[in-house]
């Protein structure tokens, strides 16, 4: 089921940290609209698949999608890991990134 707007936002307000990734890598990449609703929401840490290419990195920039400005990027499991517990235990450097 698809959720009301006002649902999905409070749900997002809830989070501390979202996860994505690329689209479908060496196939089309996608910058989609729940990065910029999870940004906006204040209160998610956004943790992004590290862009693999010049190309997919310049697109991120142009879009706003800094590495660790904006958002967290990762490229293994191992370091997505990583960077949930170092964000649990430093929530103040999560909302350095957020804000």
């Amino acid at each position: 089921r698809f959720l009301k707007e006002e649902e999905y936002k409070d749900i997002l307000r809830q989070c501390k940290m979202t996860i994505s990734t690329i689209g479908m890598p060496g196939e089309w990449d996608l910058i989609g609209t729940r990065y910029y609703e999870i940004q906006s929401s204040g209160t998610t840490l956004l943790l992004l698949e590290r862009a693999e290419t010049d190309m997919q990195r310049i697109a991120y920039e142009n879009f706003g999608f800094v590495e660790n400005e904006t958002m967290v990027a990762f490229s293994t499991i191992t370091e997505l890991v990583a960077h949930i517990r170092y964000y649990k235990k430093h929530p103040e450097q999560a909302e350095r990134i957020i804000q």
